[in-house]
């Protein structure tokens, strides 16, 4: 039998292997390497309200490549310019690594596209500003299961600004709770805390409710003496939720401190979140089952928020545990594309991607 024969030429090795003692196979050895036929890459693109972040990563899950862009508002700045800022974020992470040719998948988590047609219509047009081969588009709260549960099932209870939970069941199913902004949802978020002390704030001064704290600080907080005077502040258009949602650890220190008002609205949060993951265990019949709860954002940072919402779940889901999620949204991502790339996600891969995550400690 012949010994194999070895060719190399930039990076590329042909190693032509017996099968039999007259057959041989060719077998293609592409490395990475840059330029030239490659599709060893994959991206991931987190596109936020506030900025957009990508990451390219090779098939070992290794971080070459990232960047940073502007947030994303499909519903005012419209999906053309959506799109547009999404490619070039993601040429961002690729200078010097790789071109859009060489992109085995790439997967964009973006917010504000809720429905399917949204999501085409974006997809339509990165494919056509940048002839990635595969492209997907998905929400941002998916990008966020992936990440923090490494690709594996469980829920996801985020709590920041706004609200929502998500889950994936053994099957592959998934569902999500919440997450349609604040006019329709948002419970137990960070607008939710600001939005229950403005209306307690008002109730107290009015004499229709219980005296609090919670009237002076937020008052104070605004610079104002009255709440007439914080109608020009807050009913501006687009109402400034975060303006609101800053209103949230006022509240959590005045519960803290045994104002009665202020801790039935903690409450009252902390049970809100709940009952969104409820939602979702009860979707994707898991409430019986023993799986992995990971909770992230803002909110959760309060002790008493955090404690609360552990002792209700301990009490409805009792076989629910909690764990502090695995990685960034934007890695989740990126397991999405290895997986559409056809890259099985296994210990070894998931070791190196936490690897890379600890080079992305600028990138939130």
């Amino acid at each position: 039998m012949s010994p194999p024969l070895v060719l190399s030429r930039n990076s590329l090795s042909f190693s032509r292997q017996p099968i039999y003692e007259k057959h041989f196979i060719l077998a293609l050895n592409i490395e990475i390497f840059r330029g030239g036929l490659n599709l060893s890459f994959v991206g991931g693109v987190d596109v936020g309200a506030t900025s957009t972040k990508s990451i390219i990563i090779d098939f070992k899950g290794r971080l070459l490549g990232r960047g940073i862009g502007p947030g994303v508002n499909p519903f005012t700045m419209g999906y053309e310019a959506a799109a547009e800022i999404m490619v070039k974020t993601l040429s961002e992470a690729m200078r010097g690594v790789c071109e859009f040719k060489d992109l085995a998948c790439v997967v964009f988590g973006s917010t504000g596209l809720e429905t399917i047609k949204s999501r085409e219509l974006v997809k339509s047009l990165i494919e056509k500003k940048s002839g990635i081969s595969k492209v997907f588009v998905v929400t941002d709260s998916r990008i966020a299961l992936e990440g923090a549960l490494g690709g594996g099932e469980g829920i996801v209870v985020y709590a920041g600004t706004g609200s929502f939970a998500i889950g994936k069941n053994a099957r592959g199913d998934v569902h999500k709770a919440g997450g349609v902004g604040f006019l329709m949802s948002d419970e137990g978020s960070g607008f939710y805390l600001g939005h229950q002390a403005l209306r307690a704030a008002v109730r107290d001064l009015d004499g229709r409710g219980e005296r609090t704290v919670l009237t002076r600080r937020v008052l104070d907080h605004f610079g104002v003496e009255i709440p007439e005077e914080l109608m020009p502040k807050l009913y501006v258009k687009p109402i400034d939720t975060s303006a609101i949602a800053a209103l949230a650890p006022i509240v959590t220190q005045a519960a803290e401190e045994g104002d009665r008002v202020a801790r039935k609205i903690v409450e009252s949060a902390a049970g809100e979140l709940v009952n969104l993951v409820e939602a979702v265990a009860r979707k994707l019949n898991m409430t019986a089952l023993e799986f992995p709860l990971a909770s992230a954002g803002g909110v959760f940072k309060s002790e008493l928020i955090h404690g609360l919402f552990c002792s209700m779940i301990k009490e409805r889901l009792p076989r629910a545990y909690l764990i502090e999620p695995r990685f960034k949204p934007v890695i989740g991502a990126v397991i999405m594309a290895l997986k559409n790339a056809g890259i099985s996600v296994e210990k070894g891969l998931l070791d190196e991607l936490e690897a890379s995550q600890r080079r992305l400690v600028d990138i939130p």
